[in-house]
């Protein structure tokens, strides 16, 4: 068995060139942090990454992307159906513009010659694209040692099991006694989900759902959560490498760990915990806490379709706002292209989390496949968690962001999912909060400026200094929402609610007289990034250029 102490090149390994750094090391490995406000906070001294789109939307690196299908008539978040039988991602901000059964880049014109591909090369790319780094990300897990998980997660929960009391403390708690203090970490996410999760792990035993959790699992939850609170009591610190190996073999998990001998070992898990605690560990809970719901809905209905699934999972708060906050904490405010490398990871960790949808059935149906709604079997409760246990998905914990990314850029690229949601948009100007970007000349010089909290409503100011009348088409999500129309050399104000564009990219496209005045949309384009909060405002003052 591979023995602890090598554990770096491990995770090298499997993360699939994780160790590829931006700057210098420091820039990926950081000290420790506690668990709470502070779990997904950067490294001391520097800046955590706002929650916005970024300053600088990544250029799109292909002509055109294959829009993402579900055969299904209820869409998930960030899906448009067409009325039929299939939804259709709705098309991201790096390739905004619609065009059938695929999306260009910014500026680009939809053409004949690319509405004539045939669907089922559309099709056949998305399986491809999407199985080839799911399948990676199997690999990957399974080459991951139980022992080497094994440790690292309980190295980490104890952690932030450890900081967690810490902070009951210092809230004014310092007389609790030890009992209560163990009724307050009972109720708490940390016994409720994470060190549950984590002993299942050291057990080889599938994720519990809720609160179904086997005597074994619940006998050694509380050992651990005792051995923390005693260890307090007696200001022992159960991280240091000795006091390390001694509570492994007290809590009954030395037969996980078998190469768990030497304070060197330990010194090699914390190093690896260091490195993943702000990211793969963090990723790799709401990853854990998307299967448990799973389970728990099929406990309420076993029969619950893959599509059905989606829908409920998709629109949760565990992708909707806890998945963004996980994968904004593995970057830092300073790292080169910190934004970019942040919507890398959310795409690998969706492909992830569509293998652990698409696991709940037998048979999940596919386009290529061709294959009829009705004919889908979906798994027992029993079944599918036996399934998601041996993929190996707990060794994303092990992972470091810059692995996650680069699979993602590697497969994914020429699949169009949706923008994936990056939480909620903190203030900011409109260039940095939604990433605004002109093309061309027609809306140079555009600015605005972003809030989250205001009177629910876009506030755009076309200012024409055009030698001529236009037309700007408005666009959400890539489709056509509003036509405004701007004398030359005019003010135009125009409002509308958030809440039709929320969750979508905003283009505008420009519609002008040219040869015997037949209208053409030419000179440039506007894009921006709509938060999924309708509570805010966002004000633009749009140009419109002489061009």
């Amino acid at each position: 068995m591979v023995q602890l102490r090598f554990i770096g090149l491990l995770v090298a390994a499997v993360a699939l060139q994780a160790n590829a750094q931006y700057a210098g090391d420091d820039d990926v490995v950081g000290k420790v942090i506690p668990y709470g406000a502070a779990a997904y906070e950067n490294r001391e001294g520097e800046q955590p990454l706002q929650h916005w789109v970024g300053p600088a939307i990544p250029a799109a690196k292909d002509s055109a992307c294959y829009r993402k299908t579900y055969r299904t008539k209820k869409c998930p978040v960030g899906y448009n159906s067409d009325n039929i039988a299939t939804c259709w991602a709705q098309c991201p901000v790096d390739y905004p513009v619609e065009c059938g059964m695929e999306c260009l880049p910014q500026n680009a014109d939809c053409t004949k010659a690319i509405l004539g591909k045939v669907t089922s090369v559309a099709t056949v790319a998305l399986n491809a694209a999407s199985s080839g780094m799911f399948g990676k990300f199997l690999s990957a897990g399974k080459g991951v040692q139980q022992g080497v998980k094994c440790g690292q997660q309980i190295f980490a929960t104890v952690q932030k099991v450890t900081g967690y009391v810490t902070e009951l403390e210092a809230s004014g708690t310092g007389n609790t006694t030890t009992d209560q203090f163990q009724v307050l970490l009972e109720k708490s996410d940390l016994v409720t989900y994470d060190l549950p999760a984590a002993v299942a792990t050291c057990l080889g035993k599938p994720i519990p759902a809720g609160l179904e959790k086997g005597n074994d699992i619940m006998d050694k939850v509380k050992a651990v959560t005792g051995q923390v609170l005693e260890a307090k009591k007696s200001g022992t610190n159960l991280l240091e490498p000795t006091n390390f190996i001694k509570f492994v073999a007290d809590v009954g998990f030395s037969s996980a760990i078998p190469t768990l001998k030497s304070t060197q070992d330990v010194s090699s898990i914390k190093d690896a915990v260091s490195r993943g605690l702000g990211c793969g560990d963090a990723i790799n809970k709401v990853v854990n806490r998307v299967i448990g719901m799973v389970q728990e809905i099929k406990t309420k209905d076993a029969s619950t379709t893959v599509e059905a699934l989606r829908v409920a999972v998709m629109g949760s708060d565990l992708v909707l706002k806890e998945l963004p906050d996980a994968a904004t904490g593995c970057f830092k405010v300073n790292m080169p292209n910190a934004f970019q490398k942040r919507d890398e990871v959310l795409k690998g960790i969706h492909v992830v989390l569509d293998g652990v949808i698409n696991a709940a059935s037998a048979n999940a149906p596919t386009r290529t496949r061709g294959r009829a709604l009705a004919d889908e079997k979906p798994l027992s409760k029993a079944d599918y968690a036996l399934k998601v246990t041996e993929m190996g998905l707990d060794a994303i914990s092990t992972f470091d962001p810059t692995g996650i990314a680069d699979m993602a850029k590697e497969f994914v690229q020429p699949i169009c999912g949706p923008t994936l949601f990056v939480g909620d948009i903190d203030d900011g100007p409109a260039d940095q909060a939604l990433g605004l970007r002109t093309m061309e000349k027609a809306f140079e010089g555009s600015v605005g400026d972003w809030k989250k909290q205001g009177d629910g409503q876009i506030h755009v100011t076309f200012k024409s200094t055009d030698s001529k009348d236009v037309e700007v088409v408005i666009k959400a999500g890539g489709q056509v929402h509003s036509k405004v129309k701007v004398a030359k050399g005019q003010t135009v104000e125009w409002s509308k609610p958030l809440s039709e564009f929320q969750g979508k990219t905003l283009y505008m496209d420009r519609w002008r007289s040219a040869i015997l005045g037949v209208p053409m949309s030419s000179g440039g384009s506007l894009l921006a990034w709509i938060p999924s909060n309708a509570a805010g405002t966002l004000k633009l003052d749009v140009n419109l250029n002489n061009s």
